[in-house]
């Protein structure tokens, strides 16, 4: 849902083909509002993406490949280095803390820029966003990893 081009119209349509009471599960990005790290790295993602979108995808995976070892000293490094000093909840603030080896990463900035469209939202975001589809929520859970929901189909 994320990555579609019209995230109204694909709630609209998941929600018309819901038998009655039927319930959607789906995970969306967070946008993030409550951790100024990983909404500073939005902003840049938001920056990268925007030079991308022209490239073809070749290009975009050779970019995903090249950063790939920049992205993990900057970031999954010092998370792993503050995570030693006894600052876990600290660490898991940070964007891909969650990193084993430099390329284990990979396929998340794949998922990040190779896609032209990553939608981010709020509690009150989705809550819009389904209610104009004509789901209500059942389940949410937001986590430093994004939102995971489940959503009930009204009536």
């Amino acid at each position: 849902i994320h990555h579609t081009q019209d995230p109204s119209q694909t709630i609209r349509e998941c929600s018309r083909v819901l038998k009655r009471n039927g319930v959607l599960i789906f995970y969306v990005y967070s946008n993030h509002m409550n951790n100024s790290i990983k909404r500073f790295g939005i902003i840049i993602e938001n920056q990268i993406m925007s030079f991308l979108l022209p490239f073809p995808y070749g290009v975009k995976f050779i970019f995903c490949i090249s950063i790939t070892p920049i992205i993990w000293i900057l970031f999954t490094c010092p998370a792993k280095i503050i995570k030693l000093f006894g600052f876990k909840s600290f660490s898991e603030k940070m964007p891909f803390h969650w990193g084993t080896t430099p390329f284990s990463i990979l396929p998340d900035l794949k998922d990040r820029f190779l896609a032209s469209v990553n939608h981010r939202y709020s509690e009150l975001s989705i809550k819009r966003l389904l209610n104009n589809g004509g789901l209500e929520i059942n389940n949410y859970i937001e986590d430093s990893t994004g939102i995971y929901i489940a959503a009930k189909k009204i009536g």
